[in-house]
């Protein structure tokens, strides 16, 4: 049984379908070598109810003055799961919560009205921990008071296992980034501009040759005066025919 753990016969208010405590003890029969498929564990389609002390304090560990009215199906300090559904349903309520210390729902009327119930939601969550234990099942106390109609499903967290089975070869695809490591070696050429300054140092070799063509131009000039100075040597014979010119006139 996993219900009745709190109720008006305690001292402050409590969950009655207590996870906590239900951990516990399936536990204890577990360690006590009782096998789990040996054991079933009971859901209570019922609440308990409380009459809060304080109106602002609507919590577990809160102060009760007794045990609250159980609905016209119920009786005092407990409502059948149909009766807490209507006042749900009909909106008189201050809160609707779930608590996740306890696993079990908590809702507080219009009326100061505390009731631990559990829901097809809270049902779930201790159905999955009887199947986490591998027992034998789940049984209601009672089904009389359940008029809706829910199914609870296993677990199942096997599903998910293979999906990450494909995309394991999918990171293998980075592999071809090992290419880039050899990109670096690109700057290798840079070593191209180190003969570069040699080609520069046989560049003014050119130049220096360059001045011997002028050296024998002035050699050209030079003779042009040795063929001015025997220009006047053929004047100077003229004179000489002028001489003999009087001889002729002397015979006569």
């Amino acid at each position: 049984m996993t219900y009745d753990i709190a109720g008006s016969w305690g001292g402050t208010v409590g969950s009655h379908t207590d996870m906590g405590y239900i951990g516990d003890s399936i536990d204890y029969f577990l360690a006590e070598g009782v096998p789990g498929h040996q054991l079933v564990m009971g859901l209570g389609s019922y609440g308990r109810t409380f009459t809060l002390a304080d109106p602002n304090c609507m919590d577990v560990g809160c102060a009760f003055n007794g045990a609250a009215s159980g609905g016209c199906a119920g009786d005092v300090g407990y409502m059948p799961l149909f009766s807490i559904n209507e006042i749900v349903d009909s909106g008189s309520y201050h809160k609707n919560v779930l608590n996740s210390d306890t696993g079990s729902m908590e809702l507080v009327t219009t009326a100061n009205e505390f009731i631990s119930y559990d829901n097809p939601q809270t049902f779930q969550i201790k159905y999955e921990h009887a199947h986490s234990k591998c027992m034998r099942g789940c049984m209601w106390w009672a089904v009389d008071m359940i008029t809706e109609s829910f199914t609870l499903e296993p677990p199942a967290p096997v599903i998910p296992t293979p999906a990450p089975v494909n995309p394991t070869p999918a990171p293998l695809a980075p592999i071809p980034q090992v290419i880039p490591t050899p990109a670096p070696l690109a700057p290798i050429a840079q070593v191209t501009p180190t003969p570069a300054p040699i080609n520069l140092t046989p560049a003014p070799v050119n130049p220096t040759p360059a001045p011997v063509n002028p050296t024998p131009a002035p050699i050209n000039p030079t003779p042009a005066p040795i063929n001015l100075t025997p220009a006047p040597i053929n004047p100077t014979p003229a004179p000489i025919n002028l001489t003999p010119a009087p001889i002729n006139p002397t015979p006569a």
